[in-house]
Parts: structure tokens; sequence; C-alpha cells
């Protein structure tokens, strides 16, 4: 009896660790420093992936300026893109925080809790950043984050 439930458990185990794969973080920095436009920014962007898709993401951006009016514009666009993204496919912790000379922002989409089949209904173009699956590609972030001009690890 004991050997059938060893065997049990290692035929068990097997089959439970087979299945589990190991996420891994991969990490995109941003330095920006725009004088025209009176502003410093940087960003870490986490990126949690299992391989080839991404489950989540985690961005954090600050923004520096003694212009009150860009540390204002930076808030509205943040909170005009990420608020009804939030509201209309879920999976979005959003977090905006202004002090007197920045602004910092911490964001998590969580690709697993996103309605990504509607979310593709109202934006087809984003069709470019999955997979047939509906999973988001880890390519495709790290070609957004770098269009930005943030470097990926």
């Amino acid at each position: 009896m004991k050997k059938v439930f060893l065997i049990g458990t290692i035929i068990f185990s097997a089959i439970f660790l087979s299945g589990c794969q190991k996420t891994n973080i991969v990490t995109c920095t941003l330095n920006k420093n725009d004088l025209e436009n009176d502003y410093q920014m940087t960003g870490t962007y986490e990126i949690y992936t299992d391989g080839e898709t991404v489950n989540k993401v985690i961005t954090v951006e600050q923004i520096f300026s003694d212009n009150d009016e860009v540390l204002n514009s930076f808030e509205d666009y943040l909170k005009g893109v990420y608020n009804p993204m939030a509201e209309n496919y879920g999976g979005y912790d959003i977090n905006i925080k202004k002090n007197d000379d920045s602004l910092t922002s911490t964001i998590e989409i969580d690709y697993q809790k996103v309605d990504i089949e509607k979310l593709l209904v109202d934006q087809p173009a984003m069709s470019s950043m999955v997979n047939d699956k509906n999973q988001v590609l880890l390519a495709s972030i790290k070609a957004s984050y770098a269009t930005l001009g943030a470097v990926c690890e």
C-alpha cells in the first residue's frame, strides 16, 4: 500500500510540476530629459511573463517639473488613458500622486483579468499585440516601451 501511495505521489508531483511554468520578470527602464517641454521623466516597467506571453505589467513613472501646467497635463493624460481602460475592460490598478514638483504614477495591468476580447472589438489595432489565444505577447509589450525610449533587459 505504501508503494502505491509513493508511486502515486511521485506521478502526481511530476504532472503538477511539469504543468507549472516559472514566471520571469523582464525590466525596462526609461530616463528622459525634455528641456524643451520642461520635464524629466523616469520609468520602470516590470513585465511578468511565462515565456512569450505576458501575465502582468507594473509601471512606475515619475515626472519631475517645476511647471505645474506640465504636471497637470501629464496627470490629465494618464487619467484619460487609464481610467477608461479600467472601467471598460477591468484588470487595471491605478495610483497617480502629484506633489509640488513631481507626479508619480503606478499602474498595474493584470492581463489575466483584462477582458481582452472586448478590448479587441473596441480597439482592433491591438490584435497585433496578442496571439491566437488572445494572450498579450512579450515582444509587443517590449516594442511599445521601446517606442517611448525605454531600454529592456
